[in-house]
């Protein structure tokens, strides 16, 4: 015990002890805070990466949605545009047919605008040559593409990026689409990136929901702007001459067409053409429509088609008057491939404002026939084809002529039952020899004096008319209400006419005449007519003819809504002849001054002041050489176009000859004569507000604004969208 005791008392070599614990304590806390320090730059080097993956993936996410922005972007535009150039289009369909769930045209011009940006938005395609549309159709409609979204990621990040993995981890094709009709929005369900770089992977899931922009428009009358858009306006007269077959394009405007020489075409398409007065075609020449547009537009105040004349009219066809196919061999065609073709004839025969006691329909007014729109055929040999027109629309009837020019005393217009009719129909309104007076209708008198009975003789007509009607194969005259006698000195007959008082009344006449005599209707008919076809869906006032299987038949007037259905037609052709605007305003003295679309474009005053001959504007108002040519040029008097014109703007006092090919805006205070084509150009509004001559502007001699004011009333402000706001994220996650 004793050493044991004396070990306790002895403290030789415990500090060695000491700093050997000492030293190994140290040593492991030197460990610890080494692997500590390891653990933590694995830690920060893992987050580092882990956090370069979701950047990453969010980059994808990003890039998908700035490309559905992409989309948005382009798609807004075209539908923009698209909407804009059917503007009056819309308006018209807005103020006939009121459709329901629009309250005001502003609502209606936005569910267009919806509606075409949707279907625009459906068809997008990601790369020039067509191939990723963003938008499923057909089986897979209701889906998106992913194949779609893949384009629009960067070539760093797509090999390492799953779309729409699956359970396996393969890259689904599709997505779901949904459309919320109500929210006026598109959402692509459940995008998600599925990221992997250096074994590390990130996923992020969200839905990208597109809203459907709304749409404001600032409707001015006319602006500089519009000038874009507009190749001719000519006063006058527009007649092509020479030429062959020549191309027309954009908005045009003439007081009346003529195209009469042999061997001419013209052929229109792409824009609003404007005839204030007839548009004639005869003697072997021809105008066209076919292949245009479909939102080719053209306005007439009638169309008569002559000898060997021919018309093809696609397109929308709107018309004041009639349709006249007045000459041997005259051929017209309504409607081509499109599916959208219709012929509108708008002059509507309103019974109430024509009446005239028991003398008819119109009595001696012949405004009332001149406004009643039908489609006459009055040549034989003609060619009449609407097979392919969509729909058909007629508001009158078409009149018996027998005055005027004639030689006849008291000139009248008898209203007949058919909005598509033969000269040859009129032996139908012829009264009943049985109830005359006289053994032939009409009655030759040789003494050439003045056989028109009086009131009282008519009357008993009328009588033994009424008698007739009870016999069976006679029960259509029960619709007659009177009879009219004209004489003419000039060929020294007497024609008794029945009339009605009412067009269904008519309507009905007519019909059973139809069934009476149907054998001898159609052989009359196979004189004037030597090709027949029906239009698709037709809208009359009147009974037309149908063909079925080669045989002719009588289709009876149906349409009770027909004032309603072209109400609204009449207000925008004078709008559009005056103003070459569907929607302007007009006071009460432009339309007592006979406003015409040259007067109102034109600063008359500023040209007449002018000397006479040509004035040229050049880009900085110095002389034209060859470096420094005429963007424009006013004249006063005449004007001939010839090859190697440089003027974009042509405003001239007088008339224009066309000899060479044009490109630009010609505005003609008389006639044009159209020897080559003319197109409108994009650089007319920029020529017109840059060109000068010394310190004269060539906008000066332009009366209408310049597209931020004018002469026009504004209601809204031009259309701006945000995409960001348009396309948004929802239910973002990262799992």
């Amino acid at each position: 015990m004793k050493w044991i005791n004396k070990l306790r008392r002895d403290h030789r070599g415990s500090g060695i002890i000491t700093v050997l614990v000492a030293v190994v304590f140290v040593m492991m806390l030197g460990t610890v805070l080494l692997f500590t320090s390891y653990t933590g730059l694995l830690v920060k080097v893992s987050e580092r990466k882990s956090e370069t993956s979701f950047y990453s993936a969010e980059t994808a996410m990003d890039q998908i949605r700035a490309g559905v922005q992409q989309a948005v972007t382009n798609t807004i535009s075209s539908a923009y545009s698209s909407v804009l150039v059917n503007y009056s289009k819309y308006v018209l369909e807005y103020n006939n047919d009121k459709p329901a769930g629009y309250a005001t045209l502003d609502d209606y011009m936005e569910g267009k605008f919806r509606d075409t940006f949707a279907a625009m938005l459906s068809s997008w395609k990601y790369d020039a040559d067509g191939r990723l549309p963003l938008f499923n159709s057909g089986a897979a409609a209701g889906t998106y593409s992913v194949a779609g979204l893949r384009s629009f990621l960067a070539a760093d990040l797509a090999p390492e990026t799953v779309l729409n993995p699956d359970s396996t981890g393969a890259e689904k094709s599709v997505g779901v689409l949904k459309t919320d009709a109500a929210a006026h929005t598109i959402t692509l369900k459940d995008i998600t990136v599925h990221y992997t770089h250096n074994g590390y992977e990130t996923n992020l899931s969200s839905d990208i929901r597109i809203a459907l922009p709304p749409f404001s428009y600032t409707a001015l009358e006319y602006s500089l702007s519009n000038l874009n858009r507009l190749s001719m306006v000519a006063d006058g007269q527009l007649t092509q001459t020479a030429g062959g077959a020549i191309t027309a394009s954009g908005d045009i405007y003439a007081g009346s067409a003529v195209f009469s020489t042999n061997g001419n075409t013209l052929n229109y398409h792409d824009g609003t053409f404007v005839c204030r007065g007839d548009l004639a075609v005869s003697t072997g020449a021809a105008f066209s429509t076919a292949g245009a547009q479909q939102d080719t537009q053209l306005w007439a105040g009638g169309i008569t088609v002559g000898a060997q004349g021919k018309a093809t009219l696609a397109g929308s066809v709107n018309v004041a008057d009639d349709l006249t196919l007045a000459g041997s061999g005259a051929a017209v065609t309504l409607g081509g491939t499109g599916t959208d073709d219709a012929y509108t004839g708008f002059g509507y025969l309103d019974d109430s404002a024509n009446i005239s006691g028991s003398t008819g329909i119109a009595g001696s007014d012949a405004a009332a026939a001149n406004t009643s729109s039908a489609i006459l055929v009055n040549g034989r040999g003609t060619t009449l084809n609407m097979a392919q027109l969509e729909t058909l629309t007629l508001a009158g009837s078409g009149f018996v002529n027998a005055g005027g020019s004639g030689g006849y005393q008291n000139a009248q217009y008898i209203a007949m039952g058919q909005s598509v009719a033969t000269r040859s129909d009129q032996l139908a309104y012829l009264a009943p020899v049985s109830c005359l007076p006289y053994p032939t209708n009409p009655y030759y008198n040789a003494d050439n004096t003045d056989l028109t009975p009086d009131a009282a003789a008519l009357a008993a007509i009328r009588d033994k008319i009424a008698t007739l009607s009870a016999a069976d194969d006679y029960r259509f005259y029960q619709y007659v209400d009177g009879v009219k006698a004209m004489y003419s000195s000039q060929t020294k007959l007497v024609y008794f006419f029945v009339t009605f008082n009412s067009t269904a009344r008519a309507n009905a006449f007519f019909a059973g005449y139809f069934g009476q005599n149907s054998d001898t209707v159609v052989n009359y008919l196979d004189s004037y007519l030597q090709s027949y076809s029906a239009a698709q869906v037709v809208f009359s006032r009147g009974d037309t003819y149908s063909a079925d299987n080669g045989k002719l038949g009588l289709l009876t007037a149906g349409d009770t809504q027909m004032q309603k259905r072209t109400a609204t037609y009449g207000t925008t052709f004078r709008r559009l002849y005056t103003k070459l605007s569907a929607t302007a305003s007009l006071s009460e003295a432009e339309i007592n001054a006979g406003l015409t679309p040259y007067r109102y474009l034109v600063n008359t005053a500023a040209v007449d002041e002018l000397p006479d001959g040509v004035t040229d504007f050049t880009e900085d108002g110095g002389e034209t050489s060859e470096t420094n040519p005429a963007k424009g040029r006013v004249v006063k008097g005449d004007y001939a176009v010839n090859a190697g014109e440089t003027a974009r703007l042509i405003i001239c006092s007088g008339s224009v000859t066309v000899n060479a090919d044009f490109s630009g805006t010609i505005l003609a205070g008389g006639s044009v004569d159209l020897k080559a084509g003319i197109s409108y150009s994009p650089e007319v509004s920029a020529v017109l507000q840059q060109a000068k001559n010394g310190t004269r502007r060539l906008v000066d001699y332009i009366a209408v604004g310049s597209g931020t004011g004018g002469k026009g009333s504004t209601s809204g402000s031009t259309s701006a969208w945000s995409v960001d706001e348009l396309v948004t994220y929802q239910n973002w996650k990262k799992f």
